[in-house]
């Protein structure tokens, strides 16, 4: 039985992004002695996200023949792991056991193979606009799309120059918010992206930095000041 070191917090940002895929499957890349999350979009591939961090974050057994471990509904696993405040984590095979004292609780992971594969890697090269969006701004668009307020089922990002414009609506009704903001942009750009509510809401609240492409496609990095790296990608809508 090996002791499976883990980092509390990479755990909690796991279990945010489960929004978007409610399956993990971890990965030991043993060329730069990572781990990584793959597979790790919704069910439509609307929206996806790359997860990459020190080995030690979730340091479970592995082989070179067997280099993952799968979570079918990682949250299962996390609301046991939270009933304990600094349990120890213990891998036998296929058994995961979480302790803490004279307590234990014991999870058995998923065969990574049923997992549906649906995500690996998005190019994303030279985006045209790039700017920073705060926990503050992410939530705020989210609060006011709610069915309380505008019940926008859509947002629209217009780059004007070093503007940008945000509009909150819904295609049924008149109701609509928006705003415009300063940003700092070397290009002169002057394009737009739309992205579904259903999408949009899927973001885990925090400070990222966007990356817009003109052919439509948007990139989300986490902003954070430690070696936990969270990129989510997403494109505009098809009518």
């Amino acid at each position: 039985m090996a002791e499976i070191t883990y980092n509390k917090t990479a755990l909690d940002i796991i279990s945010a992004l489960t929004t978007i895929n409610q399956s993990v499957v971890f990965q030991h890349d043993e060329d730069d002695d990572s781990v990584v999350i793959s597979k790790a979009a919704d069910a439509n591939k609307s929206i996806a996200y790359i997860f990459s961090a020190p080995k030690e974050v979730f340091d479970f057994e592995s082989t070179e023949e067997d280099s993952e471990c799968g979570f079918y509904n990682f949250n299962d696993f996390y609301t046991l792991f939270n009933v304990f405040n600094e349990p120890t984590l213990e891998q036998d095979g296929v058994d995961i056991t979480v302790k803490e004292n004279k307590s234990k609780i014991k999870f058995r992971l998923t065969d990574q193979e049923l997992i549906k594969k649906t995500f690996n890697r998005v190019e994303f090269e030279d985006p045209e606009v790039s700017f920073m969006m705060d926990y503050e701004l992410i939530k705020k668009i989210k609060d006011l799309a709610s069915g309380n307020k505008v019940n926008a089922d859509r947002v629209k990002f217009t780059v004007d120059g070093n503007e940008l414009k945000y509009d909150l609506y819904n295609t049924k009704h008149h109701n609509t918010f928006d705003e415009t903001i300063e940003i700092e942009n070397e290009e002169d750009a002057d394009f737009s992206i739309e992205i579904d509510m259903k999408i949009w809401n899927k973001i885990p609240n925090a400070s990222y930095k966007v990356c817009m492409k003109e052919e439509g496609l948007l990139r989300l990095t986490m902003v954070r000041d430690d070696e936990i790296n969270v990129e989510i990608y997403t494109a505009d809508m098809e009518e």
